[in-house]
């Protein structure tokens, strides 16, 4: 939408009003209200216009009850505009502060139902900023609109209206005097508009870089001119149409000025609004709730003439795996082959180009990924720690901890050395992104998570490279016992660590170009052996 289009007004105001779903009833009505304040305005300039009137054609024995009447009626209007005022803008803001947490949770859940490559091919920061803006500029919208637009509207329309109970010739003027005011802001305004978006762009390249988000976007308000009111009428008639006109102008005057300034006010809202509907304008891939659970009790996993690629290359070429339950498997290649690919593609974070991976016969396109994560378990060679205590990143997967399979998670792992060291063993918070860990230490937590989580299947993605020699092989220990009853796929870089791994896939350019144990591959002297001759010789 960004790019291929401009973000049109009305396109704008269909989406505010998608926002506003559940708060439309509640702002039609305090919209009129708001309106009701500003239109009284002029029912206070009628009655000062009649004030004038009768002191223009006052006698000294005419009695004052008109005059009395004309000041009690301004009196209560006054009285009365101030508190509609008052209330509708308190009830607006309570709605636009509303729209701003609702638009924020509604993208953050837009974001986490897509898929993983639009997660990479977009920047963090830009997402974020986008996020922020669009629920600042929902906020600053609704307010301004309260604020200032129904004023501005009101005293424009409202003046244009007034004048046909005056003079033809009034509206007349009026209306060229407005299409004048209109040209010349038009020019200004849709270059205004142009450049709110490209800031707004260069302020999500920033963000994407710096990962924060900056300040509010520019806001521009152009300067009024003043207007003098036309004295000493010489007649009762123009006196009375002088003074309703000059104070009926002066209010189309005032409101074209704020107008404005408004409406640079609401390009800018508009212009965070269209980039962030850029996120709710993307086609979610498909309702997961209607797809299948994934089976507990499957017995084989088929790739079938797989391919995929990722940037426009081909990471995976017509690529067969099968994988059967309890399988010990270990993936190995130069950086590049499609090694965590497949692991991707199991958790049907991604999807095949072409081809299909099949669990026991039925397309894994057909089972809902909720399903699909809850049965396998994944520890990366960076796993994504939260800024939570160590016990709550271990488990977060979860609803309620489990002491028994906690201690087996902590054990498999070896991560007891690292809990005794912390101020609070495991209610010890770890810092945004675990900072206050290692690498290693890190990686540890990742595998207790994995462990923890009791899944059917679990795939390590260099899970241990961070460790040392002495830690990494305890570990190997621990999981070939503790695992045996357990799928296991290891991406591995140290090949020594996948010894007693019973069958190894060695990948090139996509492909599988050897198969087999640990001493069959040494013994074929072919690319597994090159490579595991290298890393000695290193």
């Amino acid at each position: 939408m960004e790019n291929k289009e401009e973000y049109s007004w009305s396109k704008y105001i269909k989406d505010y009003w998608y926002l506003l779903s559940g708060k439309r009833t509640k702002f039609v009505f305090f919209t009129i209200l708001r309106s009701l304040s500003n239109l009284i305005t002029f029912a206070i300039a009628f009655c000062l216009a009649k004030i004038i009137d009768f002191f223009t054609n006052y006698q000294a024995s005419m009695p004052l009850d008109t005059f009395y009447w004309f000041v009690g009626a301004i009196a209560i209007l006054g009285a009365f505009q101030v508190w509609l005022r008052f209330f509708s803008k308190i009830k607006m803001q309570t709605i636009a502060a509303d729209m701003r947490k609702e638009t924020r949770l509604l993208a953050i859940n837009k974001i986490m139902s897509l898929n993983l490559k639009w997660h990479e091919k977009e920047e963090t920061g830009a997402k974020i900023q986008k996020i922020n803006q669009g629920g600042e500029s929902v906020y600053k919208g609704l307010k301004d609109f309260s604020n200032e637009g129904i004023s501005v509207l009101v005293d424009i329309f409202g003046a244009l209206f007034l004048f046909l109970f005056l003079d033809i010739r009034y509206v007349a003027f009026a209306l060229i005097y407005v299409c004048i005011y209109f040209i010349g802001e038009h020019y200004y305004n849709k270059k205004l508009n142009y450049w709110e978006n490209e800031l707004n762009k260069i302020k999500e390249k920033v963000s994407g870089k710096i990962h924060e988000s900056i300040s509010n976007i520019l806001a521009v308000k152009s300067l009024g001119l003043g207007e003098t009111i036309g004295k000493n009428a010489e007649s009762y008639e123009d006196e009375y149409f002088k003074i309703l006109f000059a104070s009926y102008f002066g209010k189309l005057k005032g409101g074209l000025d704020e107008f404005t300034n408004t409406i640079g006010n609401f390009i800018s809202v508009k212009s965070g609004v269209g980039r962030f509907m850029t996120i709710l304008d993307i086609d979610t891939i498909e309702d997961e709730s209607r797809l299948k659970e994934f089976p507990e009790n499957w017995r084989k996993i088929e790739f079938k003439e797989v391919y995929f690629k990722y940037k426009e290359q081909y990471v995976l070429k017509d690529f067969n795996l099968t994988i059967n339950r309890f399988d010990k498997i270990g993936v190995v290649g130069e950086s590049g082959s499609g090694k965590s690919t497949i692991s991707k593609l199991m958790l049907k974070l991604y999807k095949p180009e072409k081809g299909k991976i099949l669990v026991d016969g039925i397309d894994l396109n057909e089972f809902n990924q909720m399903s699909i994560t809850k049965n396998m378990g994944v520890v990366l060679q960076e796993p994504e720690m939260f800024n939570l205590s160590a016990i709550d990143n271990i488990t977060i997967s979860a609803t309620k901890a489990d002491k028994k399979v906690l201690d087996t998670a902590i054990s498999l792992s070896q991560l007891k050395p690292v809990i005794e060291k912390l101020p609070e063993k495991l209610n010890t918070l770890i810092g945004e992104k675990g900072y206050q860990l290692s690498g290693g230490e890190r990686q540890r937590i990742g595998l207790a998570r994995a462990i923890y989580k009791d899944s059917q299947i679990y795939i390590l993605d260099e899970a241990t490279s961070a460790l040392d020699s002495k830690t990494e092989s305890l570990i190997q220990e621990e999981i070939s016992t503790k695992l045996k009853n357990k799928t296991l796929i290891i991406i591995a870089h140290r090949l020594s660590t996948l010894k007693e791994v019973k069958r190894i896939l060695v990948l090139e350019k996509g492909q599988i170009v050897e198969s087999g144990s640990f001493s069959d591959l040494l013994k074929k002297k072919q690319k597994f052996y090159q490579m595991y001759k290298l890393q000695n010789r290193n």
